[in-house]
């Protein structure tokens, strides 16, 4: 396989007006690989692919000037990536109904294969929503847990920086292109994380941090996640959304309760009582999701160390 040419041909789809993630998921999963997608663009609507509008638009090339200078800029900052057909493109992230045709990553991209849990919550948080945050990351991280967030200050940042203190370390989502220093605030925890991690995005280079892309990536949180925990969350706060995607995903949902009548966990506490998992420790995370880490470490190259770094905790007495 030519990667280059598979991600041009990812590109293509991407920019061609009309197609979105669930019509390139179909495209790409009905050829052997993008190019040939690509290349036989016309034919389909007649392989239920497609509607004609968007297969026509491909066949013109109406993608071909924001493909190449994506492409152009992609290669000139010599940015990492990985597309639909490469092998270490994570199969939790392919199975979801919306994923991206192709990503950039600085970092361990075998990390987004790994087992991993989400952490999501607010910005402006309490000093307890932190510390709760950061155990329970450590911890997980501990066993082999890769922790998975969104970069964003507050909550998100103290996920990575427990993540990063363990043998699964932590992978951030960008809603941002990669080269972009958004938020200022975790420049420094971004370097950590692309050195120690894996920082990923679909966005271009140079995208802004524009309100439209955090949906867009909390998509992909939930979808390299077994599950979710909301460590604090407004009633409106968009880890809501992580949530809400995580469970259309078919992902576990867990929701740190916090003091009654904090408006930062009101959010946490509606979860709670739609349904989600009511947690206070990676423990009760590590054995509502017991079943999903074992069928994920069957084939896993950590398995060894996962499992040695379990029975530590047993030993220790925490789980």
């Amino acid at each position: 396989m030519d990667r280059n040419r598979e991600f041009f041909a990812c590109l293509a789809l991407r920019h061609t007006p009309g197609v979105g993630a669930k019509t390139w998921k179909a495209v790409l999963e009905a050829y052997p690989t993008a190019y040939d997608a690509v290349q036989d663009a016309e034919n389909w609507p007649a392989r239920g692919l497609s509607n004609k509008r968007q297969a026509a638009a491909c066949a013109r090339e109406d993608w071909r000037g924001a493909a190449e200078c994506e492409y152009r800029d992609a290669r000139h900052r010599k940015m990492a990536f990985l597309s639909w057909n490469d092998p270490d493109y994570p199969a939790r992230l392919k199975a979801i109904v919306d994923p991206p045709a192709y990503f950039y990553y600085a970092g361990d991209p075998k990390l987004l294969s790994a087992p991993g849990v989400a952490i999501v919550g607010a910005r402006d948080c309490t000093r307890f929503g932190l510390e709760a945050a950061d155990r329970i990351a450590r911890e997980l991280s501990r066993c082999g847990v890769t922790v998975i967030s969104g970069m964003a200050a507050g909550i998100d940042r103290q996920a990575h920086q427990g993540g990063l203190q363990g043998l699964g370390s932590t992978v951030g989502v960008l809603g941002t292109g990669l080269d972009v220093p958004y938020p200022t605030t975790n420049v420094d925890l971004k370097r950590a994380v692309a050195r120690h991690g894996c920082v990923i995005t679909e966005f271009a280079p140079n995208t802004p941090p524009e309100g439209k892309n955090f949906p867009l990536r909390n998509r992909i949180i939930s979808g390299l996640s077994l599950g979710v925990l909301v460590a604090e969350a407004s009633a409106r706060s968009g880890s809501l959304i992580t949530a809400r995607l995580a469970a259309e995903q078919g992902r576990e949902v867990f929701a740190l309760p916090g003091p009654v009548g904090h408006a930062t966990f009101t959010g946490c506490h509606r979860l709670i009582r739609q349904g989600a998992s009511l947690v206070e420790k990676a423990e009760e995370i590590l054995e509502a999701l017991r079943y999903e880490f074992a069928l994920e470490l069957q084939d896993d190259g950590k398995k060894g160390d996962v499992e040695s770094a379990i029975d530590d905790a047993v030993d220790e007495g925490w789980w």
